[in-house]
């Protein structure tokens, strides 16, 4: 994302310490003594000062910064300066945890504060110990204006308690350290309280972070900067990076030990802010969205294919096509606090449009009786086709095979370019990225939320074209009419 900038003479009085003014008879903007690093950190503060923070139509701004690169000292440095210039402003200092907040947010602000003369309240001996009352108390003064303190819970409701203590905010500036690292949710919800209440500036938010190295391509990647953001989107959603190298004032030694310890895969997400995914420990580790990602148009001359994995929330299902030597996923099914009926019942209405046979592939576990039902899945399942008139031949074996096998089925696909998943498959994405091994060699399925679209495609693969090539002929299952 370019930067607007400032005009030559603005650029000028602004380095050399000089009071900014905003035009139109807007009140200054001054961030005494502070030059922003060259490169991102100054790109960061052409973007934020004047004309950009007042008519500019950011609304998110994420610094997209490396380790040490200095992205909390600019993001200190724009509340305060919003502080001073608007007292009557609230501001919000959030992070992803208390911790957090106590050990790192807050005691860059209270050195930003000490050293360039902000005045801040509490202030105690030291920045840590500052820190420390803040995040106690759970607010603070910049300048006079009142700044919230709360963790990220507070707007994620992990407890009703800490729902409701995020409730009903109202404020016209966020910092939020290190919110990549959260979820989406957390994000929609700050954004409804973003721009309300007291204060005269324009309602803005700022994520210092760096990429979330578990899931790069998360949420944050959707709407900062990916290449498929719509034109809205990069109109309200403002990044720019800053890597580690940029920071004059780093440890030279600090910067030589990062780049000897890290894989080149985290060197390029921690220290340049550039996204790759990271397979070390990952379970599809040889899935590449350069290679592997792309739009698939419908071929009615090719098997259609439907793959289930049976859970509560979320059910899942994949809808792809094969020639028998590749894959195209092209549609899934992610339906969360639902069950078998539901799920069943929006996969035949959709099969139904399309009017075609299919080949049925899933857990071979659904053949057992349901907690909630005298029917086992695959008995649900075979009964909401019958009813739409799909006819479909099942293709799961009576028990599944070993986990790793079929996800060396996985992997060996993807290692050939044999499986290709259209764009729009967000949550198979996401699985596909996200999973790791756990200390056991299992798949590591503590994020209730996802395996389960990767489940399904372990399923379609292991029946379509397993790595081996063993031949499967299913048997006609004893629901299948």
């Amino acid at each position: 994302m370019g930067a607007i900038g400032l005009s030559p003479k603005y650029k000028k009085r602004f380095l050399e310490n000089t009071e900014i003014y905003a035009p139109k008879k807007q009140a200054k903007i001054d961030y005494p003594k502070f030059i922003p690093n060259p490169g991102g950190q100054e790109q960061i503060f052409n973007d934020l000062t004047l004309d950009r923070i007042y008519n500019g139509a950011f609304r998110w701004y994420w610094m997209l910064g490396g380790i040490n690169s200095g992205k909390s000292t600019c993001a200190a440095a724009f509340i305060c300066s919003q502080a001073r210039l608007d007292p009557a402003t609230r501001i919000l200092i959030t992070a992803n945890s208390y911790p957090q907040l106590r050990m790192s947010t807050l005691v860059a602000l209270a050195e930003f504060c000490d050293k360039f003369g902000y005045k801040l309240e509490p202030m105690m001996g030291s920045p840590e110990d500052t820190a420390t009352k803040i995040a106690a108390q759970k607010y603070c003064k910049i300048e006079g204006a009142y700044c919230f303190v709360r963790s990220a819970d507070s707007f994620t409701g992990a407890t009703e308690k800490s729902k409701q203590g995020g409730r009903g905010m109202q404020i016209r500036i966020v910092w939020w350290d290190e919110g990549t690292y959260n979820d989406k949710m957390c994000f929609q919800t700050l954004d409804g309280r973003l721009g309300r209440g007291a204060g005269k500036v324009k309602g803005i938010g700022i994520i210092s972070s760096s990429i979330n190295r578990i899931n790069p391509f998360n949420w944050a990647y959707d709407l900062f900067a990916s290449d498929r953001r719509n034109e809205v989107q990069q109109q309200i959603y403002g990044s720019v990076i800053i890597p580690t190298s940029e920071n004059v004032h780093a440890d030279p030694d600090f910067v030589r030990s990062q780049e000897a310890s890290l894989t080149p895969e985290l060197r390029a997400l921690e220290l340049e802010g550039r996204f790759v995914s990271v397979t070390t420990g990952k379970v599809f580790s040889y899935f590449k969205r350069d290679r592997h990602l792309a739009k698939i148009t419908y071929n009615p001359a090719i098997s259609l294919c439907v793959s289930f994995d049976f859970n509560r929330s979320p059910a899942t299902c994949l809808i792809a096509q094969s020639d028998g030597t590749t894959v195209e996923v092209f549609h899934e099914f992610y339906l969360e606090d639902s069950d078998t009926f539901k799920l069943s019942a929006v996969v035949a209405e959709y099969l139904r449009k399309l009017g075609r046979s299919v080949l049925v592939f899933g857990d071979a576990s659904g053949l057992s009786k349901t907690a909630n039902s005298t029917l086992s899945n695959w008995q649900i399942v075979w009964s909401e086709f019958q009813k739409n008139h799909i006819h479909g031949r099942p293709c799961y074996p009576r028990a599944n095979p070993s986990v790793l096998d079929t996800v060396h089925d996985v992997n060996a696909g993807f290692n050939r370019d044999a499986i290709i998943i259209d764009p729009t498959c967000k949550e198979l994405i996401a699985d596909l990225e996200f999973l790791t091994w756990d200390k056991n060699d299992k798949i590591d399925k503590r994020d209730l939320r996802r395996s389960h679209l990767g489940d399904c495609l372990r399923y379609l693969i292991r029946g379509v074209m397993p790595y081996r090539n063993e031949v499967y002929t299913p048997k006609r299952s004893a629901q299948w009419r």
